[in-house]
């Protein structure tokens, strides 16, 4: 019988105390109301266990594999057999002839013009076969072991997350030179220390980066059962090699056609796409295609030689780019704030009439709202505020109106505009970061983490987008109520 794949150097006592921690995990992940009543308290208690984790799954046996020198030295050499690669297994994806890579972007590793590239230019093309995608994952063993599974067919993020982790851990990988290539540390909030996370404490940001570590550890804990009681032989499931190879995809997936699409059949792949996944994030216009079996980059702008080619990562606001990214653009032409909103108590005696008229425009009792740069107020938010404090007088004439999103009368529309005050400010006051410090921060960005200054630059693009909805509150004020 083939070995366990989950035999490393650890003692039975290490062993307990993994299991314990595991046991603990569990319990904090399912525990669905200690997360929602204290996220700060859940994310210390949940990444103090993660971190004994870490500790106690530590296995010599793989330094050699999952521990790689840092220099840039090493790192250019890294990119030089990536290159090499790429003509091999890619001879016509414009290596060297249009790009090249560096490891001395502001960003850390980029691409560069190896030419001048005139604007709407094709500077990269690359072939499916050599994209690490959900289709090659099935296709591998870990595809194998979970072939039948159902949560896997849900996630396919996970999959592919998966399949990357142990091509990684083959040191006779087809995509060897590429995964090398991959950075091996990511500045997302999902992989911070609680003390940072604390800092993020108030923003809409702060809530999605704890359901992702609260849906990272569950996924975990399954597949690690999985894996255990599998009779295939593979390295260890280690959650820092897991957080990496989810890191990953999640900030470098992309999504293609599938072989077999068709207009009447749209399937879609996830696919790790070299070169093309080095771009730097610059704001623009999409101008990457999946055509005829490869994935095809034309330059948003002109590029002199020598200068790093951008691409846009498509429409996704701040939040969305620090969480699932880790970093954040200044003057960003797409950001907006995503708020949730649960102002209809199911104490209320109108609840059940309240969530019938929301339902009618589909809106829910708790409902996410998207407030764009400008701080414009959205209708679906004006006329949630005025279901939530209707009356059941108003409430009969409203039922009677065919415009479901219009006024329903001069004292629903003042209690709307002080409900939205209302709501504002307990968004601004929310924050564990006054403005004060947060400028201060930024003024003195030596004395933080890169992850500190970013979440002090987060956090002031998301008040200045709440305070333009602030004031375009009280004008509307002023002209709704008279």
């Amino acid at each position: 019988a083939s070995q366990n794949h989950f035999e490393h150097p650890m003692g039975k006592t290490a062993k307990a105390r993994e299991k314990i921690i595991l046991e603990r995990l569990k319990a904090r992940v399912d525990d669905e109301s200690s997360i929602s009543s204290d996220y700060l308290k859940f994310v210390q208690h949940v990444l103090r266990d993660v971190d004994d984790l870490i500790t106690l799954q530590t296995n010599e046996d793989m330094k050699e594999t999952m521990d790689m020198d840092d220099s840039d030295e090493a790192w250019q050499k890294r990119l030089y057999k990536l290159s090499d690669w790429l003509k091999k297994e890619a001879p016509n994806c414009l290596i060297d002839e249009k790009f090249t890579f560096t490891h001395s972007a502001a960003e850390g590793r980029g691409v560069i013009a190896k030419k001048d590239i005139a604007k709407n230019e094709l500077f990269v093309s690359v072939p499916r076969r050599v994209m690490l995608t959900t289709e090659s994952a099935k296709a591998s063993v870990v595809g194998q072991i979970l072939r039948n599974d159902p949560a896997c067919s849900r996630m396919p993020n996970v999959l592919l997350a998966l399949h990357l982790l142990y091509e990684r851990l083959n040191p006779n990988s087809f995509w060897k030179p590429y995964i090398d290539s991959l950075p091996r540390k990511f500045p997302l909030p999902m992989m911070f220390r609680a003390r940072e996370l604390e800092a993020l404490s108030g923003s809409p940001s702060f809530v999605r980066t704890i359901k992702l570590i609260k849906s990272q550890i569950k996924n975990y804990l399954y597949f690690h059962k999985i894996f255990r009681m599998s009779s295939v032989s593979l390295p260890p499931f280690l959650f820092k090699d897991y957080q990496w190879a989810m890191a990953v995809a999640m900030s470098r997936q992309n999504k293609i056609p599938s072989k077999d699409w068709t207009e009447a059949y749209a399937q879609f792949d996830l696919a790790l796409i070299p070169a093309m996944d080095m771009c730097n994030y610059g704001d623009g216009e999409v101008t990457t295609f999946f055509k005829e079996e490869r994935s095809e980059s034309f330059a948003m702008n002109a590029v002199k030689s020598g200068e790093q080619i951008m691409i846009y990562y498509g429409d996704r606001d701040n939040s969305s780019l620090f969480v699932h990214m880790g970093f954040v653009v200044e003057n960003h032409s797409n950001d907006s704030i995503l708020i949730e909103v649960s102002r209809i108590p199911k104490e209320d005696p109108l609840f059940k009439l309240k969530k019938l008229l929301l339902g009618k425009i589909g809106i829910g009792s708790i409902q996410e709202f998207s407030i764009g740069q400008s701080g414009q107020l959205p209708t679906d938010l004006i006329q949630y505020c005025r279901i939530a404090v209707i009356t059941k007088q108003d409430a009969v004439e409203y039922m009677r109106k065919k415009e479901i999103m219009s006024r329903v009368s001069t004292s629903n529309e003042a209690a709307t505009c002080l409900l939205m005050k209302q709501i504002f400010d307990d968004l601004q006051t929310g924050y564990k970061l006054t403005p004060e410090v947060v400028d201060s921060m930024l003024a003195n960005v030596s004395k933080y983490s890169e992850n500190e200054v970013s979440i002090a630059r987060l956090l002031r693009m998301e008040r200045n987008i709440l305070n333009a909805a602030s004031e375009i509150l009280n004008k509307y004020t002023k002209l709704s109520v008279r």
